[in-house]
Formats: C-alpha cells, structure tokens, sequence
C-alpha cells in the first residue's frame, strides 16, 4: 500500500522526426549526422526550379502592374487637360454664339442665318466632345483608383506565395538537438509521408524525456 509499483513501465523518450514540408530532390546537404544542431540551423534544401521560376514569374507581374499603374496616372493626367481644352472651346463657342444671339435680338438682318446654324452645331459639337472627354477622365480614375490597386495587391499576394514556397525548399532545425540517421546526398528523394530525411533528439532534458519514465 505504502509502496506501489508496476510491471508497464518505458522510458519517456522524445524525437523529432526532421520532414520537408513538400517532397522533393536533395540538392545541398548543411549537416552531418551526429552533429549537434541549433533552432533554427539549416539542415538541407531541396531542388527549388520550379519555384524559383515561381517567383521569378510573379515578380515580373509586380512591376507590370506598378508600371500600368505609371501610365495609368499619365493618361489620367492627360485626360484632365483634354477636359480642360474641351471646356475652353465650348466656352468660347458658346460666347459667339451669344454674341450673335444678341446681335438678332437687335437687327435680325445683321447676322446671316447660315452663320448662327455653324455656331449652333459647333457649340454641340463641343459639348459633346466635353461629355466625352469627361467619360474618358473618369474611366481613366477608375482604373488608377480601383482596378490598377487590386491588380497590384494581388500580384503581391501571388509573390509572397511563391516567396513562401520558395523558402519551403530549405528545411531548419526545429529545436537545437543531435542528428540521427540523417544519412542524405545530394539527389536522395524525400517525403513528408514516405521518406523522413533522419531525426532530431532535443538536448534540453525537459523536451527529449530522457530522464523519465512513464508507467502505470
């Protein structure tokens, strides 16, 4: 009663099995097995092409995207002049006009009819022109404001991704510890499922269980 014991007892015994995140070729090998390793240290990369190529690709679309977004506010710069030249025209015609409008109310005979018809049409001529020098300018904003932004932000977000899977081809320690069975050359396959790349005993002795055991 005072002095319990069992036959089920077994060492307490933590190892950490060293793993890619994606499965691949091995193409630099950082450590050797039985080295002492620290959080952190890189342990081997995989071949990374593809995703070299990845990044490559998503970079371009980056500076794609922030040059349509240079030109962009050229175009939205030059369509503020036209706007301007458009509305300068039609006040001007507009002025003749009234001028001439003026000038019947006085003597209708003065003013050839034919003359006011050419200022009429001008005068919507031009404001048709503004109307659509005005359309331009705003889908011009639109694009700048709305369309080149999220264009960017998701050429962005497609970089970081390939960034990230990029960085996945080097595999670090995960705590500082000793290698075990971590016997790979360049071009050995490994897998996340099927093929470990070796294992990792932390050194702390509060994360490897070294000195308990478990029982019941």
């Amino acid at each position: 009663y005072y002095h319990p014991s069992t036959v089920h007892a077994s060492p307490f015994f933590r190892t950490v099995t060293i793993l890619p995140e994606n499965g691949g070729r091995v193409d630099e090998v950082f450590a050797r097995n039985g080295q002492r390793v620290e959080a952190g240290q890189p342990l081997f990369s995989i071949q990374d092409s593809v995703q070299f190529a990845a990044v490559e690709i998503a970079r371009g679309k980056v500076v794609e995207a922030e040059a349509a977004f240079s030109v962009a506010r050229s175009q939205l710069d030059a369509s503020d002049v036209m706007v301007s030249q458009a509305e300068g025209s039609l006040n001007l015609s507009r002025t003749e006009l009234k001028r001439i409008e003026d000038l019947e109310r006085i003597n209708p005979d003065v003013v050839p009819r034919a003359e006011r018809e050419r200022l009429q049409n001008r005068v919507d001529t031009l404001e048709g022109a503004l109307d659509a020098a005005r359309s331009n300018r705003e889908a011009v904003r639109a694009r700048v404001e709305t369309v080149l932004p999220s264009r960017l932000a998701s050429a962005r977000e497609e970089l970081e991704r390939a960034e990230a899977e990029l960085g996945k081809t080097v595999v670090y320690a995960g705590v500082t510890g000793e290698l075990r069975q971590f016997l790979l050359q360049p071009g050995d396959y490994v897998n996340p499922i099927l093929r470990p790349a070796g294992l990792l005993i932390p050194l702390a002795g509060h994360e490897s269980g070294r000195q308990r055991v478990q029982a019941g």
